[in-house]
């Protein structure tokens, strides 16, 4: 990846899961910032394919993003909200079952929820108790805190989703083009099997 700026590099912690089958390893921040949903989809790393694969040691995996919301594209939640905090339409999504288990639950930006509404997700800090900080899912802890995902906004066929930003329940929209330095790509590797 050359688009955007290279950030984390050499600090950076990978978080490996199980989850549907699948073995996931996640950046535990973003790796580049000033980055575009555009841009990673140009590089095929925004779905991930056979195309877009990484090979460490003996095993190959597949460099995609993480999915935000429970459908692609985006549907309005029974909340009424397309965007916000823990809304109905991230309920299922791999960044809820993933990075919810693995937060504190303590926010920076008291918007987000001490306990979330995710039916599908374990309670905060029952597998690990990573800050906003130590997640980058907060602006307040630099650039890249906005973590691009798989989707398009139902809304606006123009925007994709990101999460974080104001807090690891943070589920929010911007045009696809956007490559400011609060847009990040925090890269799932899948293990193919």
């Amino acid at each position: 990846m050359s688009a955007g700026t290279l950030q984390h590099d050499a600090e950076s912690a990978w978080l490996k899961f199980s989850l549907d089958g699948k073995t996931l390893i996640v950046s535990k921040k973003t790796l580049r910032h000033s980055i575009s949903w555009e841009d990673l989809n140009a590089a095929g790393v925004v779905f991930g394919s056979q195309n877009t694969t990484i090979t460490i040691g003996e095993n190959t995996y597949i460099v995609r993003l993480l999915k935000g919301a429970a459908s692609d594209p985006t549907v309005q939640g029974a909340d009424g909200l397309w965007h916000g905090y823990d809304i109905a339409g991230a309920h299922g999504s791999e960044w809820n079952r993933l990075l919810y288990p693995i937060h504190s639950g303590v926010h920076t930006d008291a918007n987000n929820p001490t306990t979330h509404s995710d039916p599908n997700a374990t309670p905060f800090g029952s597998w690990a108790s990573y800050s906003d900080a130590g997640l980058l899912v907060h602006s307040n802890f630099g650039n890249g805190s906005y973590s691009w995902t798989q989707e398009t906004n139902g809304s606006s066929s123009t925007h994709r989703v990101f999460r974080g930003g104001f807090g690891v329940s943070t589920f929010h929209r911007s045009t696809a083009t956007t490559a400011s330095t609060y847009y990040g790509w925090r890269p799932a590797l899948e293990l193919v099997v």
